[in-house]
């Protein structure tokens, strides 16, 4: 499933019991929707959402509110939440605002 906005595209691929989720583009007021939409446990087949934010080239406190409401939604349908991958904007994102450790990173 994809979901897209200008500046924004969230596309969700079901892989085995994973949902891994790819974000392009830039989250900020006008996008944090979009993310939030885009990111759906319908299945409880699923244990966990893997977030690939790599390709992330903007994100602002509207995008961390988003990246937070995703969160509290995968983990009350029982699924835990991963970041796949980040961008260094992410990374400093979570790191400033303290809330690296809320989001678990895969190795």
């Amino acid at each position: 499933m994809s979901t897209e906005a200008p500046h924004l595209s969230v596309d969700a691929e079901r892989a085995d019991d994973r949902l891994v989720v790819t974000v392009i583009g830039e989250v900020n007021a006008a996008t944090a929707s979009v993310l939030e939409e885009g990111v759906v446990v319908d299945d409880p087949a699923i244990t966990t959402v893997d977030l690939r934010l790599d390709q992330v080239t903007f994100i602002d406190s509207s995008g961390l509110r988003a990246l937070l409401v995703v969160r509290e939604r995968v983990v009350g349908a029982g699924a835990a939440v991963v970041l796949g991958s980040t961008s260094p904007l992410v990374d400093r994102l979570l790191e400033v605002t303290g809330l690296a450790d809320t989001f678990s990173a895969t190795s």
